[in-house]
């Protein structure tokens, strides 16, 4: 068989990834090739490809007809999927390969018997890999879904038989959840893998998720690249991840490596793959199942073993051998790295339940980070001023950092997110600060649930908002809180009053400055329903440093950054304004429904006319792949709705009204 050389390469995914792989493909002399999407069309990923080709609206990363066209159009001799989209579709692989051209990954075949959930476990179950037990549901035959859930045992949870990456997951606590639960998986799965297929198991609690990284040539040989532990995740998203997994017990770790070694060799798995498992103390595992492409995380193993995991894709698709791949295991580490901690940075609200955020980033820079720790890696598919849009998926950077302990590398890390330059979209990089700083983390106590449960309350989170709110005031000249530049400063009149908006990490936050007897200000800070109250001295402002001790700079009225112990805050004054629909001549009793982020209305749940409860959901949004329910702020009644289904909405436009005085009892 003659051996195929890639010297074009068409990346058929979009962002950090695709940047990724285009430097890997250029440094091995091989051209690389991206597509775009009309959303996309001024992407990093765009500006830095040798040739780029249009595709069509915002889902067209799925159409697996117009991706291969443009193959055969641009002359290229390979495919990478990348990860997400069609990256674990057996369909994709096969059509790639009956159109003559390379397909960077596993045959289709192997997809079908290790991507698949069923056929996964099934292939485990007899090659006695420990698993936990599960089946296939239906979404169109509730009774029979009923059934087989019964069976299963609750609490349950849903997955996507065709993807991963925690989307189309949801847990099921009891059979009243299940209808709701599996329709919006399956949703989800259908919009990120364009298959709505879904899978059911035992939902095991308070595990540690691990997962052996492997390599196989696709004719049987197979190569171990160590193991991962991404136990913290938040909605079965990873958000930290590092490697190795040094807390496993040594028999667990050599049984997992055989068990991922018996699975590739058993389907001659061709190129870079996963296989997941759930470790409880004990020491006992459980195949969770295998992702057939590169993971997100993979940067944490290039760190220890000094390989280029995309190279080594390209190299297996050439017919290449994995004796180099195998020689860097035996001599490993060869860096003076030997753990390394991976955090991904997220366009999303964590003081709003982590609602998607989008926006222009006005500030993106890793460079002071970089400049104190050159070992420090950005894995990016954004630079400032690019736009963060609903429409993808809300990462914006991967950040990690090595060190010759675990717990250097965390501090390193940590340090990297706090010298990050970011401000125009908000994002979880106090959460992530949180997380690094967790006494369960930095122990190795954490398991799948600590992330959520290390969420900190609405009430500490003001405080934190308050804080920073604090000291960017704190920077203004004394009796400097006039609303505007160039304003007189007040006059000394007891008691007066006014108010200065300030956005906080994009989070309004209002301060009422009272007048008060000699030379002091009262200052009560407000952020929804909480509220702080303090007092300072009006004629000496207290100076503000960093936590070097450098002094902060900054204008009255301009942004500024607020480095504080508890995370990085972006302050700037906030002139609110209404909606552009706001509504008009309502009464005091009405209640306007508002978007709390930007995305797409797939569901409409209430009409004009019916009566809602608090907190009870009027609708659905779709952003950046993901389903958020739309909650009734009053009890009341549904006086009129806004949007249609399938309208496509910015944050804050008015969706329905509500009379909370005609409410029906």
């Amino acid at each position: 068989m003659m051996t195929p050389r890639i010297t074009r390469l068409l990346i058929a995914n979009r962002g950090e990834i695709a940047v990724r792989i285009a430097r890997t493909a250029r440094h091995q002399g091989i051209v690389p090739i991206c597509i775009y999407s009309h959303a996309d069309r001024n992407a990093l990923h765009v500006r830095l490809a040798d040739e780029t080709y249009p595709l069509g609206e915002t889902d067209s990363y799925l159409d697996i007809g117009d991706i291969i066209r443009i193959a055969l159009a641009a002359k290229a001799d390979a495919i990478h999927p990348g990860y997400g989209f069609l990256s674990e579709n057996d369909s994709f692989s096969d059509a790639v390969t009956n159109a003559g051209i390379v397909y960077v990954g596993p045959s289709g075949d192997a997809m079908r018997r290790l991507g698949a959930k069923a056929s996964a476990k099934q292939l485990a179950l007899d090659l006695n890999v420990p698993i936990v037990h599960g089946a296939h549901i239906s979404v169109d035959d509730l009774p029979s879904a009923h059934a087989t859930a019964h069976g299963v045992g609750y609490p349950l949870i849903i997955k996507a038989s065709f993807g991963g990456g925690g989307r189309g997951m949801r847990i099921v606590h009891s059979p009243s959840e299940l209808e709701g639960a599996l329709q919006s998986a399956s949703r989800e799965a259908a919009a990120f893998f364009s298959r709505p297929e879904i899978f059911i198991e035992r939902y095991i609690s308070h595990a540690r998720h691990i997962e052996v990284q492997a390599v196989g040539d696709g004719r049987g040989k197979v190569v171990v690249l160590g193991d991962r532990d991404c136990s913290m995740q938040r909605n079965h998203q990873k958000v930290l991840e590092e490697a190795p997994a040094i807390d496993l017990k040594a028999d667990s770790r050599v049984a997992m490596h055989e068990a991922a070694t018996r699975l590739f060799s058993a389907v001659n798995y061709c190129g870079a793959g996963t296989v997941e498992f759930l470790s409880i103390e004990s020491g006992e595992f459980f195949f969770l199942e295998v992702n057939t492409r590169l993971q997100v995380e993979h940067p944490v193993t290039e760190s220890i073993y000094g390989v280029d995991l995309v190279e080594c894709q390209l190299a297996v698709a050439q017919g290449r051998s994995l004796e180099p791949y195998q020689n860097l295991v035996r001599k490993a580490p060869l860096s003076s790295a030997h753990h390394a901690v991976e955090a991904r940075l997220c366009a999303e609200v964590p003081e709003r339940g982590f609602v998607a955020a989008t926006g222009v980033l006005e500030q993106f820079s890793f460079a002071q980070a970089i400049a104190a720790d050159p070992t420090l890696r950005i894995d990016t598919g954004f630079s400032r001023g690019d736009i963060v849009t609903h429409y993808y998926d809300s990462l914006i950077a991967k950040v990690i950092a090595v060190g010759q302990t675990r717990l250097e590398a965390i501090e390193r890390l940590s340090e990297a997110l706090m010298r990050a330059e970011i401000s125009g979209v908000a994002t979880n990089r106090n959460y992530l600060l949180r997380l690094l700083e967790a006494p369960a983390f930095r122990t190795m106590q954490h398991h799948t649930r600590s992330a959520h449960e290390l969420i900190p309350d609405k009430r500490a989170l003001s405080k934190e908002l308050f804080s920073a709110a604090g000291r960017y005031l704190a920077l203004t000249p004394p009796l400097g809180l006039s609303t505007s530049p160039g304003e007189p400063r007040w006059r000394v009149i007891p008691n007066e009053s006014r108010q200065i908006h300030l956005s906080v990490n994009d989070e309004p936050v209002t301060i009422t400055a009272t007048k008060r007897p000699h030379h002091q200000e009262q200052l009560t800070f407000r952020w929804e329903s909480e509220e702080f109250t303090d007092v300072r001295s009006a004629c000496s402002a207290p100076s503000v440093v960093d936590d070097a001790g450098n002094p902060l700079e900054a204008g009255a009225f301009y942004p500024a950054t607020i480095r504080t112990s508890a995370g990085v805050y972006s302050v700037q004054r906030h002139f609110p304004r209404l909606p552009r629909n706001a509504l008009e001549g309502s009464s005091p009793q009405d209640v306007a429904v508002k978007a709390h982020l930007p995305g797409k209305v797939i569901a409409i749940l209430k009409r004009p006319g019916d009566s809602v409860t608090e907190q009870e959901p009027v609708a659905t949004i779709e952003s950046m792949k993901m389903e958020h329910p739309v909650l009734a702020p009053r009890a009341g009644t549904i006086r009129a709705v806004f949007v249609n289904q399938g309208q496509t909405i910015e944050r804050c436009l008015v969706l329905f009204e509500i009379d909370c005085q005609t409410r029906e009892t």
